[in-house]
Formats: structure tokens, C-alpha cells, sequence
């Protein structure tokens, strides 16, 4: 927040124009790291390390660093408005061993009347998004957790269900779902579905036209009503997603080398092609 003291011009004035005097420190093995700092009395010196007691910006390095380390924010007195709001920038480190990597084994492990319970394998500092739903619905619901099991609760019987969790370490870092699990509640006489694996004799072989594109492309392949396709810029994003069956549209991509890339039931394949 705004400080009371204003400085009209006086240069290197040492009167502190802060607010919330926050304190960054690390600490490993007993030994204390302290952020870099000035002296207000000789702003000509070169930076010794100390309690920052003047800027807003606090940083702290540690050459040849290894091993575990404690990072701790503090303030000295009392936050205006009871509150202050940090921004954190740590490099060369990893905070977290969370895994983006798909969950594996999901598997029901127990059921009562109106609750099942799935697990799958462990994974530290992860977070889990469960989504299940009943075959006749279009959404599923979807839990969080941190631990690797979920009660599924007010279950119907005789209904069947669909099941598959994904991990969350940051909004933009998430896994693919697991596969799905499917299952008969019915209580305690609760069976798990499997269905058998489609086969296909012949691999999946595409072909992409016009190409050039200017409007539109079309794929030319034997196809099933499932099959998805995704075109993917030179940089790997994904530009556009659809069923593979339709005409797609380009018109809206800009000028250049574009990958389509086609998945079905016989497997995955891709196709260059060039916008114009």
C-alpha cells in the first residue's frame, strides 16, 4: 500500500518509504541466507547481504547450491490492511515433485449400498481430478483430491458407470485421463465391465486435400463415426479439434506449414499440409 513519507527530491534520503516490510530468508543446516542489500548511508557501495529493510523487491542467491532448503516469508510489525499479497520467483530448484504423468491401475476397491471407492497409484504432491458419470449422462462430476482414493457417493443400483482421473500439478501443467474404469453398482454385488478390445486388420492410412489449402480440407481415409482429428501449428499447439468425419475449415489459420494429425480405433497418423 502507499506509504505516508514522500520524498520531494532529496537524494539517497534514508527515511524508509515502506509499508509492509516484508523479510525473505532460506535456511539449510543451521546457516542463514540473507537477500542482497544497500546501504542508504553510502548508496555508491556495492551490495552487501543483510536485512533489506528498504526495497519491495528482496533477492537471495546461493552459489553451488544442493540439497533441501527452507524458504520463509515474514514482516516486521504490523500489515496494513492485515494483509500483503507476494510475488514468488524461485530458479534452479524444483519445489515439488509433482508428476504430470497419467494415472495408472484405477481400480474399485470397495462398495457398499451407496458408495464405491476407486483408487489408483500414488503420486507425491499431486493433485487429482476424478470425473465420473452414469452412461446415460452428458457431463460428468468431477472431484478433488490430494490423496489417491475417492468415495464415490449416492450411487443407484442397477446403473452403470464410467470412471478416469487425470493429475494437476499448475492450471497449464495437467496429464492425460486415465483410462476409463466402468462398473455395475449394485451394491455390494457391484461387477466391474470390461469390454473386448476392438481389432482391425489394416493400419489407418490418410490422405489430405486439397493441398495446398486455401478454405477448407478434407480427409480421405476409412474412418470410424469416432474418429478425431487435431491440426497442429509448426510450434506444437493445437489450432483446431474435431470429428474427422467433416470438411474442415481453415480459412481462419494463418499463411503456413500446418501437421494434421488423425486418430482412430486402427491407430494415429499425421499429414503435413501447407496454408495458403
Amino acid at each position: 500500500p502507499e506509504g505516508e513519507y514522500i520524498n520531494r527530491g532529496e537524494l539517497n534520503n534514508p527515511v524508509s518509504a515502506l509499508t509492509n516490510d516484508l523479510d525473505i530468508r532460506i535456511y539449510k543446516d543451521g546457516e542463514e541466507y540473507f537477500p542482497w542489500k544497500l546501504n542508504p548511508l553510502r548508496a555508491n557501495d556495492v551490495a552487501k547481504k543483510g536485512d533489506n529493510s528498504v526495497d519491495p523487491f528482496e533477492r537471495i542467491e546461493i552459489s553451488k547450491a544442493k540439497g533441501k532448503y527452507t524458504l520463509v516469508i515474514s514482516h516486521k510489525g504490523e500489515l496494513k490492511y492485515g494483509f500483503q499479497e507476494v510475488s514468488l520467483v524461485v530458479s534452479g530448484v524444483r519445489a515439488s515433485n509433482c508428476s504430470t504423468e497419467t494415472p495408472q491401475d484405477l481400480e474399485l476397491i470397495s462398495f457398499d449400498d451407496e458408495t464405491g471407492t476407486i483408487s489408483w497409484t500414488e503420486k507425491e504432491d499431486t493433485l487429482f481430478e476424478v470425473q465420473y458419470k452414469t452412461l446415460e449422462d452428458d457431463s460428468w462430476a468431477r472431484k478433488f483430491v490430494a490423496e489417491s482414493t475417492l468415495v464415490m457417493e449416492n450411487l443407484l443400483m442397477n446403473t452403470e458407470y464410467q470412471v478416469r482421473v487425470r493429475s494437476i500439478c499448475t492450471e497449464n501443467a495437467v496429464s492425460e485421463f486415465s483410462e476409463e474404469l466402468q462398473f455395475l453398482f449394485n451394491g455390494p454385488n457391484t461387477e466391474i465391465v470390461e469390454y473386448e478390445a476392438f481389432s482391425f486388420d489394416e493400419p489407418l492410412q490418410i490422405n489430405v486435400y486439397p493441398n495446398p489449402a486455401v478454405s477448407y480440407i478434407n480427409i480421405e481415409a476409412d474412418l470410424s463415426a469416432d474418429a478425431i482429428y487435431s491440426v497442429v501449428t509448426s510450434s506444437g499447439i493445437i489450432a483446431k479439434q474435431g470429428n474427422a468425419s467433416e470438411e474442415i475449415n481453415v480459412s481462419d489459420l494463418s499463411s503456413g506449414m500446418y501437421v494434421l494429425v488423425v486418430q482412430d480405433y486402427t491407430g494415429i497418423q499425421s499429414k503435413k499440409f501447407y496454408k495458403n
